[in-house]
């Protein structure tokens, strides 16, 4: 370069410019400027790609809590669940009950029976315990002033005889 014939119009180092070093500064200025797009864009991809980090943190920070929420509601519906089975058993365990109880009471035709022997016997006109005493006692009563009354008369009799 330092022996080659400068060009008309164009510049050395000190002087004038060649055409090429134009090319060069144009290629020179388009690849700044090349760069420079590039750098602009990589910034908007950068700051695309953080918000969609943030919008990914907070997607799963919200179904993190959800699934916290949902493990909550789960063991809130076994513990109800297992609730209901409990009164489920419950309710089965009184029924055989109340089925036990109500093979071993009376069936209908056993209750005629009764209701035909109690009218054959008809325990209204059965007596109290008390009164059978009383009605003991009274005719015991009886019995004695009879035999008193005949004792009298019988000495009553005697002395009349004498």
């Amino acid at each position: 370069m330092a022996n080659e014939p400068q060009k008309q119009g164009s510049f050395t180092l000190f002087g004038q410019k060649s055409k090429d070093t134009n090319k060069v500064e144009e290629d020179i200025r388009l690849i700044s400027s090349g760069i420079s797009n590039l750098s602009r864009r990589v910034r908007v991809l950068e700051d695309q790609q953080q918000n969609l980090r943030r919008k990914l943190d907070v997607t799963e920070q919200n179904i993190a809590n959800i699934n916290k929420k949902f493990r909550n509601e789960v063991k809130v519906l076994e513990s109800e669940i297992n609730e209901v089975k409990h009164a489920i058993t419950d309710i089965d365990n009184k029924i055989l009950i109340l089925i036990k109880e109500i093979r071993m009471s009376a069936k209908k035709e056993d209750v005629d029976v009764l209701e035909k022997y109690i009218n054959l016997w008809e325990p209204i006109q059965f007596i109290t315990r008390k009164e059978a005493e009383k009605i003991i006692i009274e005719e015991i009563e009886n019995k004695l002033y009879e035999i008193l009354m005949r004792k009298k008369r019988g000495e009553n009799h005697s002395k009349s005889t004498k």
